[in-house]
């Protein structure tokens, strides 16, 4: 996963880079012309904000359809015994949900994965922590 977001974040700078890099120079030439003019560099702060807007939304709308095929992330943590299971309602459902929340993760980045990852490590690693201590008073 780490590996497909920094494919997307690349494919996203080349192509946002392309459209909208002229216009942050030409904003960020006068707003070091206008020297303390905050007005300018308003612009050219709404104008970067702007684009990792729109940034953020390709590479969601990259990370859906590279997980729409079958890459997903929640699907990791789920018995396929139990998943056959479930109703196709249910199923769908799951579905449709990991592939949104597959594709929100991976349009965050790589950095944004790197996070969630760290947040489910030191999360094993405290309960595994917490279970030692436990047996060790036993």
């Amino acid at each position: 996963m780490f590996l497909i977001a920094l494919f997307i974040e690349r494919i996203v700078e080349v192509f946002l880079t392309t459209c909208r890099a002229a216009g942050a120079q030409d904003l960020e030439i006068q707003a070091k012309e206008a020297g303390g003019n905050t007005s300018a560099k308003r612009k050219l702060a709404q104008y970067k904000s702007r684009s990792q807007r729109i940034a953020f939304l390709i590479a969601t709308a990259v990370g859906v359809l590279v997980s729409a095929p079958g890459i997903r992330m929640l699907e990791l943590f789920v018995d396929p015994a139990v998943f056959e299971n479930l109703e196709q309602t249910q199923r769908s459902l799951f579905m449709i949900t990991d592939v949104l929340f597959t594709g929100a993760v991976l349009g965050g980045g790589a950095d944004g994965l790197h996070k969630l990852v760290q947040v489910f490590t030191n999360f094993m690693d405290s309960t595994a922590e917490l279970a030692k201590k436990r047996r060790d008073r036993a």
